[in-house]
């Protein structure tokens, strides 16, 4: 996350729901972006269309949904808006201190 912020390589973005795949896994229920590969003990069980339908700000945890202007890296790491003009424009690391 810091070498993000100080390299400053964030696409502006609107975020569009992607597929997501169900799966199992040791008993347990899970979903993932389709194209994520998954682990030798998941069991995929269907494909849920728009089912990844948010991420979140890797500063301030908000919730970045179908339509919202976000920032992303090429890695997939999102920022708000509001973090990415705080924090991510002006490449300030201020936000490990809060």
């Amino acid at each position: 996350m810091v070498r993000n912020i100080l390299e400053g390589k964030w696409e502006p973005v609107r975020f569009e729901a992607e597929d997501a795949v169900a799966f199992y896994e040791e008993g347990h229920y899970g979903w993932t972006k389709v194209d994520t590969p998954l682990s030798e003990n998941c069991k995929p069980v269907r494909i849920i269309p728009k089912g990844w339908d948010h991420e979140h700000c890797e500063i301030c945890r908000a919730s970045i949904d179908e339509g919202d202007p976000g920032y992303r890296t090429k890695d997939e790491m999102w920022l708000c808006k509001e973090c990415y003009e705080k924090y991510g424009a002006p490449r300030d690391l201020l936000f490990m201190r809060d």
